[in-house]
């Protein structure tokens, strides 16, 4: 037999058995926490994904500047193609 909840997930039959509900000033206390909560981790992630930009970056300038000193002659003509294609489309997230 499934049980029945009231509004605050509670038991039904606690509800009934004299258990007061949380006053809407309590509910709106908890909620306003977990905002407060939520926002926290929405900022932890936006910090995040601009440090992980930040090294994307850093390793695409990183990548082109090795090409660029691989372009001197240290390889042949035809692996430094290579080489810049397969950068080219790893840049653009291509196989």
């Amino acid at each position: 037999m499934s049980q029945i909840n009231d509004a605050f997930g509670r038991p039904l039959f606690e509800a009934m058995r004299g258990t007061p509900p949380p006053s809407w000033e309590q509910t709106c206390l908890k909620l306003s926490e977990e905002k407060r909560e939520l926002q926290s981790d929405v900022n932890e992630l936006k910090e995040l994904v601009e440090y992980l930009q930040d090294r994307i970056k850093l390793l695409k300038s990183t990548g082109d500047e090795l090409l660029e000193w691989l372009k001197d002659g240290t390889i042949s003509d035809s692996n430094y193609r290579l080489l810049a294609n397969a950068w080219q489309r790893a840049k653009e997230n291509k196989r």
